[in-house]
């Protein structure tokens, strides 16, 4: 959470502070991505990328997700499609030898992570996904 004070209309501070969890396990997390402190920045953009692929969390939405695992679901294949179905502007790589008017390469993060040599395609990562299970369905969705 991000306190802001203000005094005589002008921002004076702002303070960052834990609103779930310990300030001891955000620390270690923070020291193991490789940073001293919170970066809300990168956090409200990943958020906001979420909330765009998924249009159950936008507000004013005719979409929606009745059931705590329906949205559950929505949100692993958000995750899913955004890191290994979408190039990622950040993480372009310029090619060796420019291919007409192409000089980079797009790249996805699971491509950064050198997982895959290429993004994936929407039918492909559907096809590669195992059945979720859940109480509703205990054999994974298989009929």
């Amino acid at each position: 959470m991000v306190r802001k004070t203000r005094q005589g209309g002008r921002l004076v501070q702002v303070e960052a502070q834990v609103a779930h969890g310990s300030s001891k396990r955000v620390a270690r997390e923070l020291s193991r991505l490789g940073f001293s402190k919170a970066n809300t920045s990168t956090i409200e953009r990943r958020n906001g990328t979420a909330r765009g692929m998924d249009a159950t969390s936008v507000r004013k939405s005719l979409a929606f997700a009745k059931t705590m695992e329906t949205k559950q679901v929505l949100g692993a294949w958000g995750v899913l499609v955004y890191n290994w179905g979408r190039g990622c502007r950040s993480l372009k790589r310029p090619l060796p030898q420019p291919q007409g008017r192409r000089v980079y390469e797009r790249r996805s993060p699971a491509m950064a992570a050198g997982l895959t040599d290429r993004i994936w395609s929407v039918r492909e990562l559907q096809g590669r996904i195992r059945w979720i299970r859940s109480p509703t369905y205990p054999d994974g969705g298989q009929r």
